[in-house]
């Protein structure tokens, strides 16, 4: 039996056949896990302790993630300010006060 190279053309159009059955509904199906959290786009509002992803605390930088976003000290989301950032805590003000989102105590990871 004889093998036939496959021109370029040809499997050009295949794999385009290929993207087109398959739609944009199966794009959709899958969520994009680099995305950023939607609840990010919620302004002070959507500031909880569940939105406190994690925190990092070196001797040159302290950050978090909260909402999606990547926070350090004296940013702003939306209405709240960030004030303090430690390891596993983040303490914010808002209009009505200022109060501290807390990791949860699993959801803290350490160096082996």
């Amino acid at each position: 039996m004889r093998t036939v190279p496959a021109k370029p053309a040809v499997v050009a159009a295949l794999l385009l056949l290929g993207g087109a059955a398959t739609g944009p509904a199966g794009a959709s199906a899958l969520a994009d896990p680099t995305a950023p959290n939607p609840r990010g786009q919620r302004g002070a509002q959507g500031v909880t302790d569940e939105g406190l992803t994690w925190t990092r605390v070196t001797e040159n930088r302290r950050e978090a993630l909260i909402n999606g976003i990547r926070v350090t000290e004296g940013d702003r989301l939306g209405g709240v300010r960030i004030l303090r950032i430690r390891h596993g805590a983040v303490m914010i003000e808002t209009a009505s006060g200022r109060s501290t989102l807390r990791l949860q105590p699993s959801r803290i990871k350490q160096r082996p």
